[in-house]
């Protein structure tokens, strides 16, 4: 986790620098230009010098703030005891009643993306289809006469791997129950970065320190092997 957010923050930098550039170059550009002829400067207005002058005194200084806001909240997630989304821990899913548990703070109000990870060989399609084969492939939507949107089952329904999350608000070391989920069968959502995601609860909270708990509630030993982890990502509200 510290590797990923001393990387983020490097990336976070160099934005910074070059968006610095862009500024200095623009703010350059909209100035006079002693070799252009009174032909060239009659082409391009006063009114437009004075709109990309204003168009960069406030997206370039707004877009930094962001990025420095956000940099000085990654230096902190580094000392901090919980992490802030995304978070994965490993989940060994296929012995009933088997949890695995994770800790996580929001600095803001998400909607937190809660799910079950099956990792494949990057680059390997052969090895994709066979994950998608154990998971199952991703269903689709389609509308009725009335307009209605109708779920359609995947082609591929994969093995069932029903679970039960629950969160809890965590303050001043105690902790309260704020969300409880159970679903069966839990269909994938797609893949991406290596990963192929069951989603499992997409609850609204609001900033605050959490804990999320899953567990299994069949025997998957189908699924002995695989590398499988539980996630929580952000998505803004």
């Amino acid at each position: 986790m510290k590797n990923f957010l001393t990387r983020k923050l490097f990336f976070n930098i160099l934005s910074i620098i070059f968006s610095f550039i862009i500024m200095t170059q623009n703010s350059s550009a909209s100035g006079p230009d002693l070799n252009k002829t009174n032909s060239d400067v009659g082409k391009e207005t006063i009114e437009t010098k004075l709109k990309k002058a204003a168009s960069n005194a406030v997206i370039v200084p707004k877009y930094l703030g962001m990025i420095l806001k956000e940099s000085v909240e990654d230096v902190l997630d580094i000392f901090h005891s919980y992490p802030r989304p995304p978070v994965y821990v490993p989940f060994d899913i296929t012995k009933k009643g088997n949890k695995a548990e994770m800790m996580f703070r929001l600095t803001k109000r998400w909607k937190s993306l809660f799910g079950i990870s099956f990792r494949y060989k990057e680059g390997d399609w052969e090895d994709v289809d066979r994950i998608f084969k154990l998971t199952g492939s991703q269903g689709r939507f389609r509308k009725d006469e009335q307009g209605n949107y109708i779920d359609i089952p995947p082609e591929k329904p994969g093995i069932p791997t029903p679970v039960r999350l629950k969160i809890f608000l965590i303050t001043d070391d105690k902790s309260e129950l704020i969300y409880e989920k159970e679903i069966d069968p839990v269909l994938s959502s797609g893949a991406g970065s290596g990963t192929i995601t069951k989603g499992v609860g997409d609850p609204t909270l609001e900033p605050g320190t959490y804990k999320a708990e899953i567990e299994s509630l069949r025997d998957c030993s189908e699924l002995i092997g695989e590398k499988i982890e539980f996630e929580v990502i952000n998505r803004k509200y």
